[in-house]
């Protein structure tokens, strides 16, 4: 799977990836798009590591390999496959 940049640097997110049309659970697979992190982690796919929770306001969930926890904002579920 890539991500490709578009002109405002923001990355495009490739067909196979779909948007949250629910709550990410343990296991789930997902990509970072529209943010810092996405730009400095390219097309990284990563493990759900946690239930979703309130933080300051922003839904987030744990990111395998990741501190703290990561707003479910800025992120795209996977393909099962991918």
């Amino acid at each position: 799977m890539i991500c490709h940049f578009n002109t405002q640097g923001a990355v495009r997110r490739p067909k196979e990836v779909r948007g949250l049309a629910d709550k990410l659970k343990p296991g789930d697979k997902v990509i970072m798009h529209d943010c810092y992190e996405a730009r400095k982690y390219g097309n990284k796919v990563w493990i759900v590591g946690s239930q979703s929770w309130d933080l300051c306001g922003s839904e987030v969930v744990k990111l395998e390999g990741k501190t703290g926890g990561f707003a479910i904002k800025f992120l795209h579920k996977v393909a099962d496959n991918a």
